[in-house]
């Protein structure tokens, strides 16, 4: 099974700091193949304060 559970920000792979996951599901078998890490808010707020810092520079 596929695992994601890190979110590339500002140049490095980093652990979510949420914990919820969702499943990634094959529609033609309905097998789970995966689990993604959900972001959330403050995984967005890293992600667009290191936009921000990379379009300053």
């Amino acid at each position: 099974m596929n695992r994601t559970d890190r979110f590339y920000i500002d140049g490095q792979w980093v652990a979510p700091q949420g914990t919820d996951t969702f499943s990634m599901i094959d529609p033609a078998t309905e097998a789970v193949t995966g689990q993604l890490a959900m972001g959330n808010a403050q995984d967005a707020d890293a992600a667009v304060a290191a936009a921000h810092r990379a379009f300053d520079a």
